[in-house]
């Protein structure tokens, strides 16, 4: 018995498309690996991570999202305060995170 890979749906339709333009398997294949080496070279390493977990927690309109200019109604109910960067406000419960706003990006 031969061993069969299976194929996607999109490929086959990928596969038969080209067919119809005069490109083979072979030659999609290694169109499919020079894409795959090219985008391979252009990753960047990230030099930081901020990872935040609110699992659970205050929505991200009421603590980094700030709107002090909206309307009382849908500002929420924590106040706002500026933090280091002009125009960029925060929720009162956290000055720490708006004393060093300027180191993220």
């Amino acid at each position: 018995m031969m061993n069969q890979q299976e194929i996607s749906r999109r490929s086959a339709l990928q596969i038969g498309f080209l067919g119809g333009l005069g490109l083979s398997l072979p030659g999609f294949l290694k169109l499919t690996a020079a894409n795959a080496e090219s985008a391979v070279s252009k990753t960047r390493k990230a030099d930081a991570v901020l990872f935040l977990n609110l699992a659970g927690g205050v929505s991200h309109l009421d603590t980094l999202d700030r709107k002090p200019d909206a309307p009382s109604e849908t500002q929420g109910e924590f106040q706002s305060i500026q933090t280091c960067l002009s125009g960029f406000h925060v929720c009162e419960y956290m000055p720490r995170y708006a004393a060093k706003a300027d180191q993220f990006t």
